[in-house]
Parts: C-alpha cells; structure tokens; sequence
C-alpha cells in the first residue's frame, strides 16, 4: 500500500513539474513575441501600428504610402505617392505622380514632410540618426535605381554614389546594402560614408537586411527550386539557406529581422491571394501567424 501511495506521489510530482515547465515555456514563448511590437504596417495605402496581437492603431488616412521604415525607436518614415496634376509641364518631365518621404509618430499626430525630392521611395533609417536612406527613382524604368540620403530637418539630398534599390544601412554605422538592377539582380554591399563598393553578389535575389547587431546580413532569394531567406555573416561570409518558402504560400513578399535578432518577421503571400504578418524564430519548424486582415502590403519591426 506505501509503495503505491509513493508512486502516485511520484506521479503528481512528475506532472507538477511537467506543468511547471510547460508554464516557464510559454512565459518565455509570450516574452520572446512581445519583443515583436510595435510593428509599423502599410494596409491600404496608409500606415498601421501593430501594437500586439490583434491591437491596431492606425496613423494615416491619406491613402497613398507605398512604402515605410522606422527612423528611430518613435518615428516612422514613410514614402506618398502624390500626383502632381503637371503631368503636361517641362520642368516635371512628364512625372504624373512624385515620391517623396514624410514621418508619423507612432502614437499618431501631424505627419511632417522630410524630403522635396519628388522621386524618394523605399525609405530605410539612415547610418547616422536622423537620416534615412532611400531609393531615389528613375523616370527610365529600364535603368536601375540610385540610394540616396537625406538628412532631417533641412530636405537635404545627396547621392551616395551606389547604384540600386531596396536600401539598407547596417546599425554599426559601417555598411550600406541595396538590391542590384531594376529588379532582383542582386546584393550589392559599400562601405559607409565613402560609399566604395565592397561586395557584390549576382542571382535572384533582393532586400537585403541587416541584422540588429550588425553581424549578419539577411536577404531574400526568389530561385524556384531554393527560394527563402539566406543570411551570410558580414563582411566576407558565405550565404546560407536558412528557411525556405513555407508549405502552404506562394511567396514572401517582405520580410525584416526581429528586435531581438532571433527571426524574422514575414509577409507570407497564401494561396487565396491574401498577405498577412508571420514570425519565424531561427530554428523553428513553423511561423506563429501575427495578423488575420488579409491586406498587409508591407511591415516591418524597429531594430
């Protein structure tokens, strides 16, 4: 009879500890998703905060963002699409519709313009705090691009000498990554600020990102047979294929690292044509789905 009563102690002992540590994984499961938010989120031509799961506030209702950053840890920077209605004029070149960069505080207010460009899109948050980089567009659509910075609060521009799009500035204030060619030509890495080229790396691939720390540099890779997210450590490292399209979706049509640096947050296309945010711890097997609109056309987190 004792020996059974010390069995089912045992027993009740083994499932409080189960239940304990099951309890400390989700603690730290919920505790690594928090680090996630706020995500900055275009749906519709306007900018979303994310602020938790299924907490949304929206920043703008102009209807016409194309594309968006976070310039610090308070501000995003966002590119509009605005039409000009001088389309017939000389000096705009035929331009029906200029780009240029404007900023949003994440808890919402008066949005402020940060460039007079007319052709600033694809803002990314500068080396040095409080510049960006951007892609500055050119009428040619045959032609690739050119990264250009600009520098708050004045509307100054300059070319930084570096032919591409889809630009990146590493957070050690070293590097300068941009996508090759007028589409998915490849990565092309430059030294910052004397903007020399450094690397070049030819394929299908594009938007390249650093990581939080700096030490690695993400991107994705549009192969049919081998497409996903690579990663290579800076400056000199050989790429590795470190997820692939996940089952079930098309594509990934945008994607960032986590504050943390320990995944990434995806913008998964589905079979039904619908976009929604999907995090993926590195190593995982699976994505934690992150929203349920549907209508998610670019995101990405503050790192």
């Amino acid at each position: 009879m004792a020996k059974l009563v010390n069995q089912n102690i045992n027993m009740k002992i083994r499932i409080l500890l189960f239940l304990a540590v099951a309890l400390l994984a989700a603690e730290v499961s919920s505790a690594k998703n928090t680090n996630l938010y706020p995500i900055a989120v275009l749906r519709n031509g306007n900018v979303w905060v994310l602020k938790n799961r299924g907490v949304w506030q929206q920043l703008t209702t102009t209807g016409d963002a194309k594309s968006l950053c976070w310039l610090d840890k308070e501000t995003i920077c966002y590119a509009r699409g605005l039409k000009s209605g001088l389309k017939d004029r000389p000096d705009w070149q035929g331009l029906e519709v200029y780009y240029d960069l404007f900023t949003v505080k994440k808890g919402g207010g008066i949005f402020s313009q940060f460039t007079m460009n007319h052709f600033a899109t694809e803002p990314a948050k500068g080396n040095i705090p409080g510049r960006a980089l951007f892609t500055h567009i050119v009428l040619d659509r045959t032609e690739p691009a050119d990264v250009w910075e600009t520098i708050l609060p004045t509307f100054r521009d300059r070319y930084l000498g570096i032919r591409g799009h889809q630009p990146d500035a590493s957070p050690d204030q070293h590097w300068i990554a941009a996508t090759m060619g007028v589409e998915s030509e490849g990565i092309v890495l430059h030294n910052y600020p004397d903007a020399s080229s450094y690397r070049k790396m030819p394929g299908s691939y594009s938007r390249p990102r650093f990581s939080p720390d700096s030490r690695q540099l993400a991107y994705l890779n549009h192969d049919p047979a081998k497409g996903g997210v690579y990663v290579l450590d800076m400056p000199d490292g050989d790429s590795r294929w470190i997820m692939p399209v996940p089952a079930g979706f098309r594509s990934i049509e945008d994607f960032g690292w986590s504050s943390d640096g320990t995944g990434f947050i995806l913008l998964l296309l589905d079979n039904s044509g619908k976009k929604d945010l999907y995090f993926h711890e590195i190593g995982a097997k699976t994505e934690v789905r992150l929203t349920e609109t549907g209508d998610v056309e670019r995101a990405t987190g503050w790192h």
